[in-house]
């Protein structure tokens, strides 16, 4: 056993984690500017068991169903604001709700999540400017891995990709040679 003795506190800033939306297959926007709220919800499920020999249940986490609740500005030349636009103005449903994104953690060494997720709408409203409010809802596992915030290319890490380097396959914001990545 060892004691592993740490310095300083760093507390994680809110632009610590970015996060961009693909827009197209090829070019991702960042959710900066007219994004107010972006706030995750593990939403860690359990399942519990009391055992005939024991006092107290015990309970195990068994599933995730993470969501993100947002709000942004109707800033209408974004277009990651202008794609959600589109998805309530059409009334789109199903798979026609579905973004990807991608959530970047900056305070380690870049890794990041690219998330599958459908948008639930809730209200556009506000007094003076107009503001999109709703919900990402996760779509299937989130795929780890690190995202290029220059380029616009994820990396999906080895254990995430299922199989070995040569198998990984990265999306990118420019096209590219599968025989290269």
């Amino acid at each position: 056993m060892s004691i592993i003795k740490t310095e300083g506190e760093r507390v994680a800033q809110r632009t610590d984690i970015e996060v961009y939306m693909e827009i197209n297959t090829v070019s991702y926007a960042q959710c900066g500017a007219a994004w107010l709220v972006f706030s995750e919800s593990p939403n860690a499920q359990t399942k519990s068991r009391k055992f005939i020999n024991e006092k107290t249940e015990r309970s195990n986490i068994t599933r995730y169903a993470p969501q993100w609740s947002f709000e942004c500005l109707l800033m209408y030349d974004r277009p990651e604001i202008k794609k959600l636009y589109d998805i309530v103005k059409q009334r789109k449903t199903g798979s026609d709700t579905v973004v990807t994104f991608i959530v970047v953690d900056k305070f380690d060494k870049d890794s990041a999540r690219m998330v599958r997720a459908a948008v639930q709408i809730t209200s556009l409203d506000d007094d003076d400017d107009m503001i999109i409010k709703g919900t990402f809802y996760n779509q299937g596992d989130e795929v780890l891995g690190t995202f290029d915030t220059n380029t616009g290319v994820f990396t999906p890490s080895a254990s995430a990709a299922g199989g070995t380097d040569d198998e990984n396959t990265s999306t990118s914001g420019d096209e590219t040679d599968p025989e290269t990545n």
